[in-house]
């Protein structure tokens, strides 16, 4: 079977699975110009079971450094956040975090006392996010649809040269039922 065939039932099978806007899915939100995001990225460690041993392939898990956590309790409909710091000097106006797929930007500090920062985000809160929670700053990502139920359709197929973009749009439905629970 060639790969171009391949290629286009994978694709096909992943656009079935998907039934259009809605299936969900998880998009990472890379922010190239945070220096947070290129910190936290720097300081990524790779660790094996709890017994020392590593998957088939003989790769291990990917730990997310711990930079920023949640001060304290944010609601659901907060646009302002205490967030601590867990490393000094870190600058946390304009960049991006996430908690469980929930996608956020943080505005201009308010306050800022020791290591824990008030500051704005937006979108408002999409879920409850506990105290004390570690915030997602080296791959951020975002639960997402396609934006429309046609959006994975191509033309004539795949062939080595076929390009396509994809449009998505936050999953707004899923964070609604999240916070009617």
């Amino acid at each position: 079977m060639s790969t171009d065939l391949k290629h286009e039932e994978t694709w096909n099978a992943i656009r079935v699975a998907l039934q259009g806007r809605s299936g969900l899915v998880v998009v990472p939100a890379y922010h190239a110009g945070s220096r947070l995001q290129k910190l936290a990225k720097s300081q990524r460690c790779f660790a094996g079971y709890s017994d020392g041993s590593t998957f088939s392939d003989g790769s291990s898990y990917k730990g997310q450094p711990a930079l920023l956590r949640m001060d304290e309790p944010a609601q659901i409909g907060s646009t302002v956040l205490k967030l601590c710091t867990l490393k000094k000097g870190l600058n946390l106006s304009g960049i991006k975090f996430s908690y469980f797929h929930a996608l956020y930007e943080t505005g201009p500090l308010i306050k800022q006392s020791g290591n824990v920062v008030q500051i704005p985000v937006f979108p408002a809160v999409r879920a409850h996010i506990p105290a004390g929670a570690v915030l997602n700053v080296s791959e951020p990502t975002c639960l997402m649809h396609l934006a429309s139920d046609n959006e994975m359709d191509l033309a004539q197929g795949f062939s080595p040269t076929t390009k396509t973009t994809l449009n998505f749009v936050e999953a707004v439905d899923f964070w609604d039922e999240v916070a009617g629970q």
